[in-house]
């Protein structure tokens, strides 16, 4: 997209590196990539040193490095089994070899990063073990410093709901940029080019995307195919801002005039009322309605060990996780059916765990965590099988949501 573009440079002091034997053996360095940034690029920088000066007859040994968003990388390089019912995040992982007698460089590229808290860890391979005494020979020290180099935009035009932007397209600009804030209970997008005027119709692609600039595998729309060119998006992140893309064909002469307009539909619904006779602690666990593309939701708070999941609609609960103070540990999920409560019904209750917004999807009796865009974590109870874990080691920081639904069928049919 044409417009005006920064650069910020951000570093970390160099630290020695350690051969792998635990989680404790790497070193962990934490980035911020500010919003709006096109391009991130990491120079890895590592040298070796022996006795304080270069280390040259150094073994070259290699180094694992891994990027991660939103909180550190799940490192198995002892290809450690984990316990049933975990799932396990990815990460992207470079290893570095040497070029050089002491000294070796490396690139990692990331086209639009999602802002915010990016984790990178470095190591040395496996331990192997060796006994030697010390202070027969110098040792071998390898030192790692990585470097990032961010470009963002700045100045980008914000849409918003209702409101209609007019813009120009120059036969020497390629594309437009915009951004738009999606609040809290939102159920959907819709993006809308209008009055597209070309050489030869509509020769446009209209691109989205959620907290970054679209790339070209985002959700897209042809506008020189569809008319009107509106683009839909059901169940969007709350409190993110959504980038859009208008981009021209390729070999578009002329100039290309057009507008562009977005609206949110809103879900949300005041708040139900508490029954005077409920004492405060017991109001804890009243819920918070709120309209959905499946009907109505409610939302509760954690607290005690029992909530009663109503038959007509999905039970949800946010669990909050801070930004870099609760990166780390296991987040544990543990459903238990009160077997008891179900007075000779056949109930099964099922659980969607989705991040950053919530998501239970029912189409004759079968349920889904997924969309097309999101993903989400299955779990079920039932009366044979009244117990469910689900464990995600290092999960991403932000809200989680725990959508609940009983179905249930009589004993008789």
């Amino acid at each position: 997209a044409d417009g005006l573009f920064v650069t910020d440079y951000f570093t970390h002091a160099p630290r020695k590196l350690s051969p792998f034997r635990s989680f404790a053996s790497i070193e962990l360095f934490h980035f911020h990539i500010p919003e709006d940034t096109v391009i991130a690029v990491w120079n890895l920088i590592t040298f070796k040193e022996q006795g304080g000066t270069f280390g040259d007859q150094c073994p070259d040994h290699s180094i694992t490095v891994y990027f991660r968003s939103g909180a550190p990388s799940v490192i198995n390089p002892l290809h450690m089994h984990f316990p049933r019912d975990t799932a396990v995040p990815g990460s992207f992982t470079l290893t570095l070899t040497w070029t050089l007698p002491n000294r070796t460089t490396g690139v990692f590229n990331v086209t639009s990063p999602l802002p915010g808290d990016w984790f990178l860890a470095a190591h040395l391979p496996k331990d192997e073990g060796k006994i030697s005494v010390k202070g027969l020979y110098k040792e071998c020290q390898y030192l790692f410093q990585p470097q990032l180099i961010v470009q963002r935009l700045v100045n980008i035009a914000v849409l918003y709901p209702g409101y209609v932007t007019k813009q120009s397209m120059a036969p020497h600009n390629h594309s437009c940029l915009y951004k738009m804030f999606v609040p809290s209970y939102t159920s959907r997008i819709l993006v809308e080019v209008l009055r597209c005027r070309g050489a030869e119709g509509c020769p446009l692609w209209l691109r989205m995307r959620a907290k970054a600039p679209p790339l070209h595998n985002s959700t897209s729309l042809d506008c020189w195919e569809h008319a009107p060119c509106q683009l839909a998006l059901d169940l969007p992140f709350w409190q993110h801002w959504y980038y859009v893309l208008v981009e021209k064909h390729a070999g578009v002469p002329g100039t290309v005039s057009f507008q562009v307009t977005m609206q949110l539909t809103d879900c949300s619904r005041p708040s139900l009322a508490r029954p005077p006779f409920l004492p405060s602690s017991a109001s804890m666990n009243m819920p918070r309605s709120f309209g959905s593309a499946g009907g109505l939701v409610h939302f509760y708070i954690f607290f005690g060990p029992n909530v009663s999941v109503p038959p007509d609609r999905p039970a949800v609960f946010v669990i909050n996780l801070l930004p870099v103070l609760d990166n780390g540990g296991v987040l544990n999920l543990e459903l238990q059916l009160n077997v008891s409560s179900l007075c000779g019904e056949n109930a099964t209750v099922f659980g969607c765990l989705n991040h950053e917004v919530p998501l239970m999807s029912i189409d004759n009796a079968s349920v889904t965590c997924e969309t097309e865009s999101l993903s989400g974590f299955l779990l079920s109870v039932n009366a044979t099988a009244s117990l469910s874990h689900l464990r995600i080691p290092y999960p991403q920081t932000g809200s989680w949501f725990l959508s609940l639904r009983s179905l249930c069928a009589t004993e008789h049919g």
